[in-house]
């Protein structure tokens, strides 16, 4: 009888070199062989690749090594050529499957089975992976359970089975058993396939033609036992399961209201950008710090108590006020304005210019009085046209903290070679004159008050800029006396008296326009909006206050033992004639 049980090392083989990737590899994705008109299942390419491996890995287990060569303990291990070869139930390729299927269910599960047992690896490892069967030519406990993965790629179509036909071919081109290339590869199983290109390339095409029953089983499955593997740490996260199901909608296994509101999807954190891992670091500090508020979705409970007291609080709302019309902002009084620079980036400003008497560094004092003003907010409508003037700055929406992370330049806070080459083809669109003339308060006026826009959007921008140009050419200066690190042909890095002037000219225009404020100052009060607290919280303390004397209920004192209750008080009168007898009785004993 054939010995088809897998010895203990080939367990452990199967489990240390492939079980990860039979974990983490997308099922829902197709893949062409090489060299052939055909496509399969994620799952079947994998399984080509295992048992390929597999049969170099344990040579005396080819259906073409010489059995003259083996031992007669290994004879009795080699599998014959249907076995090897076949795709079908019986298969090795399909015993494969299930050993991996075992594999996860026990991981899983945490399950262990009694018939289970191994004379070389402990207890845990033989109840993850499964030993060698006392059945040793029976499909073992993992093959006759259901086998939970036979259709998880989600597509509803018959065994790849090319039968003798693929025999034929890979005894063409195999000179030696171990040397098979499972009618894949050429020269590399990594170069054996390739993801199909197609557009919607996933399971997905062919639930285009219509509901399978067997795709929506499999996406079941896979809610069901990826999100408790990856979220306990019981596997790699899936990141390209994670990524197939976000393309089509889903939140199953990353739930898109638990990401920070700048991240509209989940990626694998080597794929992630700078500005991507940091908002993800400060979302989870902010989290572990209990400072991360409810989703805004998240409904919000009321006590009693303060159930009443908002509902109470509705009766004093006011009624929405209309937009002025000359554009400047309504608030309501006690709202908090927008800062433009926090005291965090200021400091790292004021380390980036090294001076803070330096004229730029003065604009930010100006900005933080301007920002408490209430200035007009530039529209977050206009900021592409305006960033993309501008090739020192991202063109994507800055968020309302972002700062010097906006630069193209973060987190070197190098200035393009363009800027400095004057030789360079696009020098005028990077370089100095352009920079200064995009920071010039005339593209960010507002007409109607003639004061410049703020806000998250606004004239913050082109100080960041001020100062960024600032600290370049003082980096510059300091390398040019550095004879171990010579600054690179081709960059201009003297700042001429010219340059100066041009610079102070575009500050202390932006200075003087922060300054021209008087119509923000002399609107700020009007623009108010009257809180309407103060009075809710004065009528809910009387709310229940009874006027009417029927209604009032008059409580008497309760009786008690107290012996200072008993004393019967004296009259005025009686404490008079009691302090002059005292005082006549102390002048008698006087003259005596």
């Amino acid at each position: 009888m054939l010995r088809t049980a897998f010895e203990q090392a080939e367990v452990d083989y199967l489990y240390n070199e492939w079980y990860t990737e039979f974990g983490s590899f997308n099922r829902n994705q197709r893949v062409r062989i090489k060299g052939r008109d055909e496509k399969v299942t994620a799952m079947q390419a994998f399984l080509f690749k295992v048992r390929s491996a597999f049969g170099k890995k344990f040579p005396y287990r080819h259906p073409k090594t010489d059995p003259a060569t083996l031992t007669p303990e290994q004879k009795k291990l080699q599998y014959d050529r249907q076995f090897w070869y076949s795709k079908g139930k019986h298969g090795l390729m399909e015993k494969l499957r299930h050993r991996f299927g075992y594999m996860k269910r026990c991981e899983t599960r945490e399950e262990t089975q009694s018939n289970w047992g191994s004379t070389s690896t402990s207890a845990n490892q033989s109840s993850r992976r499964g030993g060698t069967s006392h059945l040793e030519d029976d499909y073992m406990d993992e093959d006759d359970a259901e086998d939970e993965y036979a259709e998880e790629e989600g597509e509803d179509e018959e065994d790849y089975d090319v039968g003798e036909s693929e025999e034929r071919s890979e005894e063409e081109s195999e000179g030696y058993g171990v040397e098979e290339e499972d009618a894949y590869s050429e020269v590399d199983d990594r170069e054996a396939t390739d993801l199909d290109d197609e557009e919607g390339g996933d399971a997905t095409k062919s639930l285009d033609k219509g509901f399978h029953m067997a795709a929506a089983e499999s996406t079941a499955e896979q809610d069901a036992f990826s999100t408790p593997d990856w979220q306990t740490g019981g596997f790699q996260v899936p990141y390209d399961l994670i990524r197939s199901e976000q393309s089509r909608g889903r939140w199953t296994i990353a739930k898109k209201e638990r990401f920070p509101a700048a991240i509209s999807e989940f990626n694998s954190p080597d794929e992630m950008d700078a500005d991507e891992i940091v908002l993800w670091q400060e979302h989870i500090w902010v989290g572990q710090r209990r400072e991360l508020p409810d989703h805004r979705s998240t409904p919000i409970v009321y006590a009693p108590k303060s159930l009443a007291y908002s509902n109470n609080l509705k009766t004093f709302s006011l009624p929405k006020t209309a937009p002025r019309s000359d554009g400047l902002p309504v608030f309501q009084a006690n709202s908090p304005h927008y800062i433009s620079i926090n005291e965090q980036q200021r400091a790292q400003l004021e380390m980036l210019s090294n001076n803070k008497e330096d004229p730029c560094m003065a604009l930010l004092e100006l900005l933080n009085a301007y920002d408490v003003l209430r200035p007009y907010q530039f529209p977050v409508e206009k900021w592409p046209e305006i960033s993309g003037k501008m090739p020192h700055i991202k063109s994507k929406i800055p968020y309302e903290c972002s700062a010097l992370d906006q630069l193209t330049s973060y987190p070197t806070l190098w200035l393009t070679t363009p800027f400095f080459d004057y030789l360079d083809p696009v020098h005028f669109y990077h370089g100095l004159s352009n920079t200064l003339a995009w920071c010039h308060t005339r593209n960010w006026r507002h007409a109607p008050t003639n004061t410049v826009a703020g806000g998250p959007y606004g004239i913050k921008w082109p100080i960041i800029i001020l100062i960024l140009i600032r600290h370049n050419y003082q980096r510059l200066a300091r390398l040019s006396i550095n004879e171990t690190s010579p600054v690179p042909a081709g960059i201009r890095a003297e700042w001429t008296a010219r340059d100066e002037d041009q610079f102070l000219a575009v500050i202390n225009d932006i200075a003087a326009t922060l300054n021209s404020c008087s119509v923000l100052v002399e609107t700020y009060t009007e623009r108010q909006i009257p809180n309407a607290d103060p009075e809710a919280a004065i009528a809910s303390a009387h709310d229940k206050y009874k006027v009417s004397v029927a209604q009032i209920k008059l409580v008497e004192p309760l009786d008690h033992d107290d012996p200072w209750h008993d004393i019967v008080l004296r009259t005025q009168a009686e404490v008079e004639v009691e302090e002059a007898a005292m005082d006549q009785l102390g002048a008698g004993g006087r003259r005596k």
